[in-house]
């Protein structure tokens, strides 16, 4: 997702609750979005997350994406520390590929997922039930330029492997899950009267995701 297609981009979106979800959400919550600068000197929108008990780190914030791809350097799992050891594998493999020409390739994992304001929170503004599936890449490369970006050892080139900014890709679309990897906050509850459903603010100075919608 270019920052040109974010910056113009307010969406609201309203979904049924899962069934499954466990999490709940009794007030719209806001997870702050970032600007951040990529290898072409360009911008994209990044959120920071972690998965199963890992340090918070930044993903790209995709609004044309399905699920959520982290990268994981499964031969070195230090090097890739917002992965916590919380999470089992499903034993189904996973590969996803973008018009960009970035590569995922790994496995489905089930895991618990927080969002944070930033890099330095100390607590999540919300985390997921531990069930949320995802996916675990170990292998990231750009079939453009046949470039390897990420392998089970960890980054490569000494910076991270997407657009040289982020370790995976956040998807919020709820068009479709790929590979049976559904958009997050459609996997969480909502109560105390709070509608299911988000809205994105990705222009201005306060860019932000809001989880929870509101007669307002």
């Amino acid at each position: 997702m270019s920052f040109l297609r974010a910056s113009a981009l307010a969406v609201c979106c309203a979904f049924a609750s899962s069934a499954a979800a466990q999490s709940v959400v009794s007030n719209a919550l806001v997870v702050p979005l970032h600007y951040t600068q990529i290898s072409s000197g360009t911008y994209k929108l990044g959120i920071y997350a972690s998965l199963g008990g890992g340090a918070p780190q930044i993903f790209e914030f995709d609004t044309g994406g399905g699920g959520f791809y982290a990268a994981y350097a499964s031969a070195d799992p230090g090097k890739s520390d917002w992965w916590g050891s919380a999470f089992t594998n499903t034993g189904t493999g996973a590969t996803n590929q973008y018009d960009s020409g970035i590569r995922y390739e790994g496995a489905i994992v089930a895991t618990a997922v927080s969002l944070y304001s930033d890099k330095h929170s100390p607590a999540p503004v919300v985390t997921t039930a531990p069930g949320a599936l995802v996916g675990q890449m170990t292998s990231i490369s750009n079939t453009n330029t046949g470039q390897s970006l990420w392998t089970p050892g960890g980054e490569v080139g000494g910076q991270p492997p997407v657009d040289g900014a982020f370790y995976g890709d956040f998807g919020m679309s709820l068009v479709y899950a790929h590979n049976g990897i559904a958009n997050l906050v459609a996997q969480l509850a909502f109560t105390n009267g709070v509608i299911p459903g988000f809205v994105v603010r990705a222009h201005g100075d306060s860019p932000h995701l809001q989880i929870g919608l509101t007669t307002n």
